[in-house]
């Protein structure tokens, strides 16, 4: 019999398996027997006994349609709390869609990966989006992780080598057009406009640029942004003529505003939809579109792939690296840079442009 059967609180020895635990600094054993799965099973049943002593008043599910009412209430409400109404509705639709008439009837000790499968053969059935699969799927790891993590369950049935989840879509970012870009300069007004420029010129991000402050920007010597407790850290973004024009004028009335907020944009709304609905009918974007084009306009001039990842606070080139396929006269210009041959790496710089901007309008 295996003398470690990677059960929790399950141990071996004097020729059966044994329960262990500890209640109120006390320990707890119990014989199971000489059958693993008889084990498994009395084992299953002692830790719920155990938890009730642990937590009074607490009733521990049968199902998992029983369990799935408490993971809404205990991790959802809690962990997805960035918008609580909308965490909830999305994840009791998916329970009720798709995973509940799929394994709800089931013991939570009676899942297995088979009947993750299934569920995920299901979802591919309906036809379902890639995306839509890896959610449902994902919220249905979850909550067999939470019945791991109150000790109701010994392992998760999603652990394994073989994926359940579908990769998700390689998705290729969509910059704006340079005549689209400047057709929305044209309609929107002050200050949507400068905020529009400071975004295109500098690829940050629209919390970032929302939350900046004046202590994060160097005007004099080497104008700069330092961003600091961005998604992946601190990071430096150089500033142009432009933008330190845009940000002198808005210190400018920074100062003269006796009632003003330490914040750098005059304007911050929770998002940026303002300037997206006045160009409404005339150009169809969004505000992330601005750092997908200032990192194709920064390869096209001739940057490098490290330094646009640094610059856009990538934690890895790779992630960067989806701007470079645009084109693959981008790893030709670098080659022929590198050899020498700078005429030729300059005409596949004008082909490099020209690429990016249909790609753009595809």
């Amino acid at each position: 019999m295996p003398k470690r059967p990677q059960v929790r609180n399950v141990r071996w020895h004097g020729r059966q398996y044994w329960f262990r635990a500890k209640l109120g600094g006390q320990s707890i054993a119990r014989p199971l027997g000489a059958d693993l799965t008889e084990a498994r099973r009395l084992a299953f049943l002692y830790r719920q006994e155990l938890i009730v002593k642990r937590v009074e008043g607490v009733k521990l599910p049968g199902t998992v349609a029983e369990f799935a009412d408490t993971w809404i209430k205990q991790y959802v409400l809690v962990h997805r709390s960035k918008n609580q109404k909308k965490a909830e509705s999305m994840a009791r639709t998916r329970l009720r869609e798709y995973i509940l008439p799929t394994i709800g009837h089931l013991r939570l000790s009676d899942v297995r990966r088979a009947n993750l499968e299934d569920l995920a053969t299901l979802l591919r059935d309906r036809k379902l989006s890639v995306m839509t699969q890896r959610h449902v799927l994902s919220d249905c790891r979850c909550m067999l992780n939470f019945a791991v993590d109150l000790e109701i369950l010994d392992s998760s049935p999603f652990s394994g080598r073989r994926r359940i989840l579908p990769r998700a879509p390689k998705r290729k970012p969509q910059p704006i057009r340079d005549a689209d870009l400047k057709r929305i300069l044209e309609l929107c007004p002050e200050p949507y406009r400068s905020c529009i420029i400071l975004a295109a010129r500098t690829g940050t991000r629209w919390g970032e640029l929302k939350n900046l402050t004046w202590d994060c920007v160097a005007l004099a010597g080497d104008p700069a942004l330092d961003l600091r407790d961005t998604k992946v850290g601190d990071r430096r973004i150089p500033l142009d003529a432009e933008c330190v024009a845009i940000l002198e004028r808005w210190k400018e009335q920074w100062k003269a505003d006796a009632h003003a907020t330490p914040y750098v944009m005059p304007w911050r709304p929770v998002s940026p939809r303002a300037p997206v609905r006045l160009t409404a009918g005339v150009v169809t974007w969004h505000w992330h579109q601005l750092r997908h084009w200032y990192a194709c306009d920064f390869l096209r001039r001739g940057g490098s792939i490290m330094a646009l990842s640094k610059l856009l606070g990538h934690t890895s080139v790779k992630t960067t690296e989806i701007y470079a396929e645009l084109s693959e006269s981008l790893v030709r210009r670098e080659f022929f840079r590198v050899a020498g041959q700078t005429e030729l790496a300059n005409e596949l710089a004008a082909l490099t442009s020209s690429n990016v901007l249909s790609y753009s309008a595809a």
